[in-house]
């Protein structure tokens, strides 16, 4: 068995836009498994849309570990950007860990052997300058070939040129091949 590969669509709920639409059509050109949540479940902060409250991300991992169980997902390695690194960090900005630790804790309980990459502000470009964008995470990151990888972001990229977003998208599906195949 090779690695699966699976991406959270990005043109959803608030964040649609174009670009975003975009982002998921590229993804679609790869053998990638995009999977949809119902975000509309999960609480965001009231001064920032962009993040959930802690219960909003407690749904959040609830409905995302149930997608994994229905596909069967043994072991996943997660790279998300602020989704879940957000409350990866305390309100002094001290780093704890708490939101990574909580989704692998929770796939535990489903029988489910996880790690991640959480990093706010990460995207397929986004962070490149310091390798915490995608690709630079995914090869940098050390797991086997049975391994299922779920992309958890895009949304930094808005701001980032097309053909800038497809060919970081490129360099991560190239990575990707190279590594597992």
């Amino acid at each position: 068995m090779v690695n699966r590969l699976l991406a959270l669509k990005t043109n959803i709920e608030h964040w649609r836009s174009n670009k975003m639409q975009f982002i998921d059509k590229i993804i679609g050109k790869y053998d990638v498994k995009q999977l949809d949540l119902q975000w509309s479940n999960c609480e965001l902060l009231k001064d920032d849309k962009d993040h959930f409250t802690l219960r909003g991300l407690k749904i959040f991992i609830k409905l995302l570990i149930q997608k994994l169980v229905l596909l069967g997902i043994k072991d996943v390695h997660v790279i998300s950007d602020s989704t879940i690194a957000w409350w990866n960090y305390d309100n002094d900005s001290n780093f704890n860990n708490v939101a990574s630790d909580l989704f692998i804790y929770e796939c535990k309980r489903k029988g489910i052997n996880a790690s991640i990459n959480a990093i706010n502000g990460a995207g397929f470009r986004k962070r490149y300058d310091e390798g915490l964008d995608f690709p630079s995470l995914l090869n940098n990151t050390s797991i086997n070939s049975y391994t299922t990888i779920l992309i958890i972001g895009g949304w930094n990229d808005e701001s980032i040129d097309r053909e800038t977003i497809e060919s970081s998208i490129n360099n991560f599906m190239r990575i990707y091949r190279n590594k597992f195949y």
